[in-house]
């Protein structure tokens, strides 16, 4: 289970329901990237660190663990957990080999990366050769009406994606190389915490709405 502060409400992996706790009740759930869902509500019982008893709780097909523990009444706080209550699993042999497969989620170091501004940003992509050679080559990049290309402004580099066929067009801050796993891992776990793992597709996607570095499709299905 996880104690998640950036949620108001308890909510469980569906596959773990029966069909006989679901209450009838739904709620429209929204997600990070700004796309719903309806999600069921079924009574359940508990006993983790955090929250025991029975509650009710939003049933999720693919959440990142069994039970995520919100800010909800009763609920205690992270620093303040039940260290009486010890939970334990069983394994089944089917269970632990599809688990040794699994790769965990890569968490990203966040003191590295949280104190970037325009300055250091600037300075990261003036140290990247291949967003100077973007640059320096004057690159345009054409398929049908469809037109890339790239801009400084304001002293940081941008990609600029135009698809009049469509009315798209979409301005794209372009990373260094040092920001790129950063960017992929916090689009994958913030989808996860909202309940679903979207898989490549969608991963590039929300990485490709306000970032572009050469190299970004392969980069994000080598990471997933």
């Amino acid at each position: 289970m996880m104690r998640d502060t950036g949620c108001e409400d308890v909510m469980v992996r569906r596959q773990l329901v029966d069909a006989s706790q679901l209450t009838g009740e739904c709620c429209l759930l929204l997600r990070i990237d700004n796309t719903t869902f309806l999600a069921e509500k079924a009574v359940i019982n508990l006993r983790t660190p955090f929250l025991s008893g029975e509650v009710k709780a939003l049933c999720i097909l693919d959440a990142i663990c069994d039970v995520i523990v919100g800010n909800m009444d009763g609920a205690r706080s992270p620093e303040d957990p039940d260290m009486s209550v010890m939970v334990g699993a069983a394994t089944t042999r089917a269970q632990a080999k599809r688990d040794a497969v699994t790769k965990p989620l890569r968490v990203p170091d966040l003191e590295r990366y949280g104190g970037v501004d325009r300055e250091q940003l600037i300075k990261l992509q003036q140290e990247d050769p291949r967003i100077q050679e973007l640059l320096d080559a004057g690159k345009i990049w054409r398929r049908g009406r469809k037109v890339v290309s790239f801009e400084k402004a304001r002293g940081i580099v941008y990609c600029r994606y135009e698809d009049p066929g469509h009315n798209v067009s979409i301005k794209q801050v372009v990373l260094p190389k040092s920001l790129c796993e950063y960017v992929i891992v916090m689009s994958v776990a913030h989808d996860s915490l909202t309940g679903a793992h979207f898989g490549i597709r969608r991963t590039k996607d929300k990485v490709l709405s306000n970032f572009y570095w050469p190299g970004v499709d392969g980069d994000v299905a080598r990471y997933m």
